[in-house]
């Protein structure tokens, strides 16, 4: 409540002053000093209990009084000092109301504004930085790893080496000293003819014939024998079979269509007066075999294997002459001079005979050198062969195979085709597209390494190991070679 100071004084009676102020009547029952001047820091209506919005509510200062106004007071007021309370009144100046409870709520929202911003922007500030650190640490850490077992190529070459023995002449550069020379060999040999003409079949084997009778039994050739499942067969030769005794005897089936073995079984012999049949029979204690009667001869072929055969022989002979060759050079070759063979056979083709003899004399060239020299070119030429991706990981130096090609005996030279092969495999990856790899899953990219040809095994790592997705930047696939 805002307070006024009035001096009053004794002789002085109340008056009444009447006067408007703001529309409204105000009634003064005390005397006035003109001389004082009051401080009104606050007017009000006498409508104390209506409230005003904060905005509406005037604060007047002495300074802001109008002349008016200043007189007026001056005129009703006594000198006298007294303190007089004035209500605090809000004046409704025509706008919407507010609740207290509403103006607190309103400021503390108004405070609490900045307070939220901040709140927001901070963490927003927060979930940006987790991101940029997940995507740092993504690109950091995150990678595959691929180590490939690339499949051994087999690379095949040869090369021609130049042969020069002793007293020989060197035809080129790179000529290998060794032994050029000639053995004379003859060997003989008997061979089987392989013509064969079919000209008759039979199914024949033994029995035993029993009899369990009191007097003996003659059996006449071609006499009937039966098998349970009615086989027919017939003795060669006649045969009488003692009493309480046995005999052998040979047969032959009656159906010369029949061409199969028969196992051992027993025979009843129907000729015979029925109530003898159980008292003399034959039995066979081996198979009886089916067989052809055939005619054996000479074939042109069993000529030409027999003469093949006999200079694989002189070979073998000539290599047992010179065995002391191979305690001087690592390889020692032979061949046949097919121009001094001679060949003696004493049947002629479509002779009816079962075998053959043949008799050959011939000339055996014999080429010896080291071929350490050889292995070393063999190898410069495989490297040398290799595709700019490949890199040899080995020459099998010691299954190179040797061809005496070509010689020369008036020369003392030979020429030697060597045969030889290594393992190569790719030096780096390029038989793996990166960028085929990309946003595979593990079952993905196994697939597809399986696929490729070239790849004898693989192994694949994600790191961290939970990560199960090939990353999408190539720089993060990392491809070595074991």
């Amino acid at each position: 409540m805002a307070k006024v100071t009035k001096k009053s004084t004794s002789n002085e009676k109340v008056n009444t002053a009447k006067k408007t102020v703001s529309g409204k009547t105000v009634k003064k029952e005390k005397p006035v000093d003109k001389k004082k001047k009051i401080m009104i820091r606050k007017v009000y209506t006498d409508h104390a209990e209506t409230k005003v919005p904060a905005e509406h509510i005037v604060d007047l200062k002495p300074a802001e009084l109008s002349d008016e106004s200043e007189s007026f007071f001056n005129e009703n007021f006594s000198n006298n000092d007294q303190i007089i309370e004035i209500p605090k009144h809000r004046f409704n100046l025509g706008k919407k109301e507010k609740m207290v409870d509403e103006e607190e709520k309103e400021e503390k929202i108004l405070q609490d504004r900045p307070l939220n911003l901040y709140r927001k922007i901070s963490v927003s500030f927060i979930i940006l930085t987790g991101l940029l650190l997940a995507v740092i640490f993504y690109f950091s850490f995150v990678n595959v790893k691929i180590t490939i077992v690339p499949k051994e190529e087999t690379i095949n070459n040869n090369l021609i080496a130049d042969i020069y023995g002793e007293g020989g002449s060197v035809t080129k550069d790179g000529a290998i000293a060794g032994v050029v020379k000639q053995v004379e060999v003859e060997q003989s040999k008997a061979f089987a003819a392989t013509g064969r003409e079919v000209t008759g079949e039979s199914v024949s084997g033994s029995v035993i014939i029993y009899n369990n009778y009191n007097k003996s039994q003659p059996l006449v050739a071609t006499t009937r024998l039966l098998t349970p499942d009615n086989k027919l067969f017939r003795l060669k030769s006649t045969v009488t079979v003692p009493a309480n005794g046995t005999v052998d005897a040979e047969v032959y089936a009656d159906d010369t269509s029949l061409k199969t073995d028969v196992a051992p079984t027993k025979f009843t012999i129907p000729g015979l007066w029925a109530g003898l049949q159980d008292k003399i029979y034959a039995e066979s204690k081996e198979p009886i075999k089916f067989q052809e009667k055939v005619q054996m001869f000479i074939e042109q072929s069993d000529i030409d294997k027999a003469v093949a055969n006999l200079k694989q022989e002189s070979i073998k002979k000539a290599e047992e002459q010179n065995g002391e060759l191979r305690t001087k050079y690592s390889q020692v070759l032979y061949k046949v001079d097919e121009n001094s063979i001679v060949t003696e056979v004493d049947s002629k083709s479509g002779e009816q005979k079962e075998s053959f003899n043949v008799k050959l004399k011939a000339k055996v060239v014999v080429v010896a050198f080291n071929d350490d020299a050889i292995k070393n070119l063999a190898e410069k030429q495989l490297a040398a062969s290799l595709t700019e991706n490949q890199q040899l990981l080995k020459t099998n130096r010691d299954q190179i195979s040797y061809d005496l090609s070509n010689y020369d005996l008036a020369a003392g030279t030979a020429s030697v085709n060597a045969s030889f092969d290594g393992q190569a495999v790719i030096k780096n990856d390029s038989i793996i597209d990166k960028e085929k790899l990309v946003g595979l899953t593990k079952e993905q990219l196994q697939s597809y390494l399986e696929s490729l040809p070239e790849l004898e095994n693989f192994t694949i790592e994600f790191n961290p190991s939970f990560i199960k997705t090939v990353p999408s930047l190539v720089d993060r696939i990392n491809i070595e070679l074991r």
